[in-house]
């Protein structure tokens, strides 16, 4: 580093005499240019050396001494820009706001209320009116009118309060300095505590299978949309997600299907995408007993045990011995006294009152009808189906394992004294993460295996976990867990309190979720990269 110094004093040199220091004139009225430095001097002749050691001597100034006030002034400006900017970036960093929420839900009489913290960042002389009102504005609407609200500021806490004139929905915005603050426009709503069927939906809402046209993936309430209105109507229940669309049962016993119809999902006997719920058109005099959705596929099994397939055809996960598309259910053909049904992204599957199970579609290989799996001894009681294979949940407790993540055509034995089970698979990159509740495990603790990738497993880290691995999370620290729950790219487990906690990339632990409300008597119904809650009666 030493030529670099030399080099940087000879151009500081340089800069400040431009290559010549001191001229003294001669007896001889001859004027000799003195470099200075010793850089310098190396390349001057004896005679210039002569002559700056004779000015030297008689004391006058040369520019030597003014060079090492200039270096000085230089580093010196330097420092006072250096700073300089420190201070100004201090000055103009955002300010980190955060806000506490108040329940969506409000009874009529009561007032919306949330609380903004703003937060200076660095540590100034002096500090900016946080309660200025031309720095946070907020107001509330309706699509009948606008509530002005009061604020009011302590310490840089805002409490922001509106009371609202009429029964539905309203909507919350909120900007600080212009910019929008975390978490809004926020959705409320203001119905009476005995208004029944409050559908609340979350999640990815593809071709408007959560049954409103918003692609916002927080919570909407469905009070007085037409999805919400169709489904007070018909007390749908027992919801089922597909890729891109849902069904559930209505009061009348009747099976309804909305969202998108592509491939005749929906079972109307069209291709039509519906907004509001359609009526899957069965057979006369048949009663429908279960419904479950696939990818792109709807299985529906009858009170007589019988399956009924329409929807995608790719991969002849239809069992019909056919890749053609059904726009109505059709029966399969091959299997009967079916009490449980399942369906994955091209597979399906059925289990038989005495225990048979029966695949069709694409698995370890593309099974054209169904086909009875041996090795299948175990009393089944839950099926959870996986984008290449099925999880098993036995009466025992006992979880097996067929295809998914061993590859194994076997069933294999994961846990025992399981409560709870779930999967979750992505179909865009072929991850695949499966669940379990254990009984005797410890308390606010799940069992989890498989990809990782996107941080479905919980446990900060992003590695494959080939054989189920206790997690044990320290915002689940004792807590009673009641159900988990696989969905895309995420995890959740649901509390004895209602609470609902998920995680999943970016939160590579579990993190609560919908806190503005409670969960109670309401169910909940994920599959397939989306949410369904809803209150039951």
């Amino acid at each position: 580093m030493s030529w670099v110094r030399s080099l940087l004093w000879r151009r500081i040199d340089e800069w400040a005499g431009n290559g010549t220091i001191a001229t003294r004139t001669s007896e001889a009225h001859n004027k000799i240019a003195i470099p200075v430095g010793p850089h310098h001097l190396m390349e001057s002749s004896d005679e210039d050396i002569a002559v700056y050691k004779e000015v030297e001597q008689s004391g006058e100034p040369t520019l030597s001494k003014c060079c090492s006030f200039v270096r000085f002034a230089f580093f010196a400006s330097i420092l006072l820009h250096a700073i300089s900017l420190v201070f100004i970036a201090k000055m103009y960093l955002p300010s980190v706001v955060t806000v506490q929420w108040g329940p969506i839900f409000v009874q009529p009489g009561s007032k919306i209320e949330f609380i903004a913290t703003i937060q200076r960042r660095g540590h100034l002389p002096f500090k900016a009116d946080a309660c200025n009102p031309r720095q946070l504005n907020s107001w509330l609407s309706s699509s009948h009118d606008q509530v002005q609200g009061t604020m009011s500021c302590i310490d840089g806490h805002h409490t922001s309060q509106f009371e609202p004139t009429r029964l539905g929905e309203y909507t919350l915005e909120a900007y600080y300095k212009g910019v929008p603050i975390p978490g809004t426009p926020r959705r409320y709503y203001v119905y009476p505590s005995n208004t029944t069927d409050w559908y609340l939906v979350f999640g990815r809402n593809v071709r408007c299978r959560l049954g409103h046209t918003d692609k916002d993936m927080s919570p909407i309430a469905l009070l007085d949309t037409p999805n919400g209105i169709s489904f007070q109507k018909l007390l749908i229940r027992n919801f089922t997600l597909g890729d891109d669309h849902a069904l559930g049962f209505g009061q009348d016993g009747h099976v309804y299907a909305w969202g998108s119809n592509y491939f005749g999902q929906l079972g109307d006997g069209t291709d039509l995408d519906r907004l509001t719920p359609a009526r899957v058109l069965l057979p006369a005099h048949t009663k429908a007993r279960a419904v479950k959705a696939g990818s792109d596929h709807t299985l529906l099994l009858t009170a007589e045990g019988q399956v009924y397939a329409f929807g995608c055809g790719h991969g002849w996960r239809l069992g019909l011995g056919s890749k053609r598309h059904q726009k109505a259910p059709k029966l399969v053909e091959g299997v009967n006294n079916v009490t449980i049904i399942a369906a994955s992204e091209e597979g399906s599957l059925a289990v038989t009152n005495t225990g048979e199970v029966h695949v069709w579609g694409t698995f370890d290989r593309e099974y054209k009808t169904p086909t009875q799996l041996e090795n299948i001894t175990f009393p089944i009681k839950e099926v959870v189906p996986m984008r290449n294979g099925t999880l098993f949940l036995t009466v025992h407790g006992e979880v097996y394992e067929w295809m998914g993540t061993t590859h194994s055509t076997t069933p294999v034995l994961r846990l025992r004294n399981a409560t709870s089970v779930a999967a979750t698979q992505s179909y865009e990159d072929r991850s695949l993460t499966a669940y379990a509740l254990v009984r005797g495990a410890p308390r606010g603790s799940y069992y989890a295996w498989g990809s990782n990738d996107k941080k479905q497993i919980g446990n900060s880290g992003e590695c494959f976990v080939p054989e189920p691995a206790l997690i044990q999370p320290a915002a689940l620290a004792n807590q009673t867990l009641s159900r988990i729950f696989g969905n895309g790219y995420y995890g959740y487990v649901l509390t004895d309190q209602n609470h609902l906690y998920g995680w999943g990339e970016p939160d590579s632990v579990p993190t609560r979720r919908l806190e503005s409300f409670s969960l109670e008597r309401r169910t909940i119904d994920m599959a397939y990269n989306g949410s369904f809650v809803y209150k039951t009666l």
